[in-house]
């Protein structure tokens, strides 16, 4: 403890208890060390929300990474089901498709475009719409998946609808 031994704490003890008195030594040790626990506590409570921010921020970097390797795989699905889908041409497409070193005209593009069929949402999509993150790792909970069920739109057979 800062190279002081008990001898030294006694002489210090001793000249304090003649200095102050033996009446507010105490009073004076008691506040001393309330003080001293108030300042541990704050420094605790400090040193704890400093790391939870940090641990925001790495948890924001994490998703930030995933959101963009996600939607290079959807770039990239995209650009190959577009792909196939251009490699797949009708005889009556081929008839009217550009000779080498024309451009397609932007309405071709358009159209071609339209007739690829959407790709069905992700649960995981879906519940960060609603604004529910899921844990990685972890299902999502019961309620979170009712709740996803409720935001999208569904077509439920006849004999299935509740009246």
């Amino acid at each position: 403890m800062f190279g002081i031994g008990m001898p030294e704490l006694m002489v210090i003890f001793v000249i304090a208890l003649i200095v102050i008195g033996p009446a507010k030594l105490p009073e004076l040790a008691r506040s001393l060390g309330k003080t001293l626990a108030e300042f541990k506590r704050a420094t605790d409570d400090f040193k704890w929300k400093m790391e939870e921010e940090a641990r925001a921020v790495e948890e924001k970097e994490r998703v930030a990474k995933e959101v963009a390797a996600r939607e290079e795989a959807l770039k990239a699905e995209a650009a190959k089901s577009a792909e196939t889908s251009l490699s797949a041409v009708s005889p009556q497409d081929a008839a009217t498709a550009p000779a080498a070193g024309e451009t397609v005209p932007q309405e071709q593009v358009a159209a071609q475009a339209a007739q690829v069929p959407p790709a069905e949402p992700s649960m995981e999509s879906i519940l960060s719409q609603i604004g529910i993150t899921p844990v990685q790792g972890q299902e999502p909970s019961a309620a979170a998946v009712a709740t996803a069920a409720d935001a999208t739109p569904s077509v439920k057979p006849a004999h299935e609808v509740k009246a």
